[in-house]
């Protein structure tokens, strides 16, 4: 897939330099539309059966006690709000992070068997961000 892209990259390249960004733009927007025409046409869609639940699960108990020691620090005045809120997104961020990983290893595995699975699809397309962000939003809607 990095092939691909970076040959996309590089036709980019090539038009804005041979035709300059007017050109390049209409180019990128027709290779949208035929993007979309095909993806229509492959008629991928997701669904819940798509989602990979990973092997692993994190501890949620653990977890919810990690939140609740920082809620006490900030109750008892050693952190202010803002420290405080940091450290719960920081907590959260960490295992949403690990999940999406190995959400994304499963979906890797999955591909290399030669299943077709629309979300590693799109994570790995770098459609609308990286697969980081794009597993993590699956991982964390499922």
């Amino acid at each position: 897939m990095v092939a691909e892209k970076e040959g996309v990259q590089q036709l980019v390249q090539y038009c804005y330099l041979r035709f300059g960004q007017e050109r390049t733009v209409q180019m990128l927007d027709e290779l949208k539309e035929l993007g979309f025409l095909y993806a229509t046409k492959a008629g991928i869609s997701i669904g819940i059966d798509d989602m990979v639940i990973p092997a692993t699960s994190p501890n949620w108990s653990r977890l919810r006690k990690e939140v609740v020691k920082v809620q006490q620090q900030y109750l008892d005045g050693a952190i202010t709000n803002g420290e405080r809120y940091n450290k719960v997104i920081a907590i959260w961020s960490d295992i949403t992070e690990k999940v999406a990983d190995e959400m994304f290893k499963a979906l890797e595995q999955q591909d290399k068997e030669g299943v077709i699975n629309p979300i590693y699809v799109m994570a790995d397309s770098g459609a609308r961000g990286s697969s980081s962000r794009s597993a993590s939003s699956a991982a964390c809607a499922g």
